[in-house]
């Protein structure tokens, strides 16, 4: 609200005051009242006084009004000085309260300090003085008469070697405390203004007046307005250009929105378009498909004639035909029955291979272990293959007992694997003692990669150190994968599965590695152990 007067007594002086009520939070609000003059220009006179400064009387006013409160942060300003030796609102204002609001941090306005003479004589009233500062400081009354309090004072500030000295509020005179007093620095004094008690003595005209024009005007010059307090008309239309860049701004960001959409929307239209020209194409493509299709079916039919044609003369041969085909059948029985040979004949040569290398591998061993070794019984083993898989599984056993471990369980399941390739058996529980074990215990110099990826490289076959989420969600699965050795339970899981994919051939030998006596312990050699998979699949 703007609203201006012309003054009760100097015709060409006007009044103009700016008021803005400004809602913090709930039930409080902030109240900025901006005063101001002109002078009419038709005035030439050069002896204008600057009236004093005082609070606008509708503050004052304000504050008045019954339930209405003007706080800053902690401090009252509601036009009452604080006497230390009196109660106010029925709690005592001590000298403790007063030190403590004078040097705290956080104090948004200025504390005037009255102090008294010995006699308890203020130089001005101080009642009078809060009033006149009402809203802009607090007063508080230091009565000097008052020998307890004039004691402490004397001790807490007159001390010449003490911070505080400089602050020290001398007898009957007025001190002016600024916010954000810093005792620790020296220099921080001179911001703060004493009106000394030869100065209200040599004053002619109302102190009070005087006192209250220079506080407000240094509370002023002080005073820095948040961008959300409403100060005058100007601060309205501020806020109403600010609303309007930002809606400006909001749209113009909306627009870049709307462009790249567009980009988008483009960029799809273009490969919408190119798309149909991949479709014309292909139709192309099609139809040229088709035209070739009806001259081929043309050749067709023209061939179907020659091929009638043909008919008769096939018919008169088909006595001759029926006697080839009765030779063709003989031959291709033969043909498979060889097929069949040398499919043998190559996974026999495959195994000899592989054994052959286990041979090298193991002779190579045995010469660095020396003729002592127990590697030794495996070389005289190898003159004859086992011959089920339970004599893989035991010749294993005896050959390498450094190295694996057989417990009953495998040995049962052996014996029920009846069908099972005893070969296989040999190939995989050789593999476990002559590659995993020293890929396990040993650095071996052919580890490369990881321990599968090594074992299928040297062996041939899968290893599989885990089993499926799925079956490891089925408890009846992971018991069965349990084993008690040397009276431990161990964990059978990880496995090398055999090649063989018949019903009833398919092997597979289930292990621990004991870390504690350095061998694979073999707790399954024989059929698939149920699994989440081997319900579907019907192993």
């Amino acid at each position: 609200m703007d609203y201006s007067e012309q003054d009760s007594e100097s015709w060409w002086r006007t009044w103009h005051t700016c008021v803005g009520i400004t809602e913090s939070s709930v039930g409080v609000y902030s109240i900025t009242v901006q005063v101001s003059y002109s002078i009419d220009p038709t005035y030439m006179r050069s002896d204008v006084k600057t009236p004093p400064r005082n609070v606008p009387v509708c503050i004052r006013k304000l504050l008045d009004t019954e339930g209405i409160a003007c706080i800053s942060g902690e401090d009252p300003l509601d036009g009452n000085a604080l006497f230390i030796d009196k109660c106010f609102y029925g709690q005592p204002y001590t000298f403790n309260q007063f030190y403590n609001d004078l040097t705290k941090p956080i104090r948004n306005v200025p504390l005037v300090a009255v102090t008294s003479d010995d006699d308890g004589a203020y130089p001005v009233n101080p009642d009078e003085l809060a009033r006149k500062l009402t809203g802009i400081a607090f007063v508080v009354a230091l009565d000097k008469s008052n020998k307890e309090l004039d004691k402490v004072l004397e001790e807490t500030f007159f001390d010449r070697g003490s911070r505080n000295y400089a602050y020290r509020p001398l007898r009957h005179s007025i001190q002016v405390y600024f916010p954000g007093l810093n005792m620790d620095d020296p220099r921080d004094a001179r911001r703060h203004y004493r009106f000394s008690s030869e100065w209200i003595s040599r004053f002619s005209g109302s102190i009070c007046e005087s006192v209250a024009s220079d506080v407000i005007a240094g509370s002023v010059r002080a005073f820095s307005q948040s961008d959300k307090v409403v100060a005058c008309c100007q601060d309205i239309q501020n806020a109403i250009d600010k609303a309007r860049r930002d809606e400006l701004a909001s749209r113009y960001r909306e627009g870049q929105r709307k462009e790249e959409r567009n980009a988008e929307r483009s960029k799809l239209q273009a490969q919408y378009s190119k798309a149909l020209d991949e479709l014309a194409r292909t139709q192309r493509e099609k139809n040229a498909s088709i035209e070739e299709i009806a001259q081929m079916s043309q050749l067709l039919d023209e061939s179907m004639v020659t091929i009638e044609q043909k008919d008769q003369e096939i018919d008169d041969m088909s006595e001759y035909t029926s006697l080839l085909e009765k030779e063709i059948d003989s031959k291709e029985k033969k043909i498979t029955s060889l097929k069949q040979e040398l499919d043998s004949v190559w996974d026999i040569a495959h195994e000899s291979e592989q054994l052959q290398w286990r041979v090298k591998s193991l002779t190579e061993q045995l010469q660095r272990k020396g003729p002592a070794s127990n590697d030794a019984y495996l070389v005289e083993k190898m003159v004859s293959l086992p011959s089920s898989v339970a004599d893989a599984l035991q010749l294993a056993a005896e050959a390498f007992p450094k190295k694996i471990i057989v417990l009953p369980e495998a040995e049962r399941s052996a014996q029920a694997h009846a069908s099972g390739s005893a070969n296989e058996t040999w190939q995989i529980l050789l593999g476990l003692a002559t590659v995993l074990h020293p890929l396990c215990f040993s650095d071996n110099p052919e580890k490369d990669g990881s321990i599968t990826d090594t074992y299928k490289r040297m062996t041939g076959y899968d290893l599989s150190l885990r089993e499926s989420k799925a079956t490891n969600d089925v408890p009846a699965y992971v018991r069965a994968r349990r084993r008690t050795y040397e009276g431990r339970i161990i964990d059978i899981t990880p496995h090398v599965k055999g090649r063989s994919g018949k019903r009833g051939e398919t092997l597979r030998v289930h292990f621990a590695i004991d870390e504690k006596t350095e061998r694979i312990v073999i707790g399954h050699c024989g059929a698939h152990l149920d699994t989440a998979g081997t319900k579907r699949k019907g192993f």
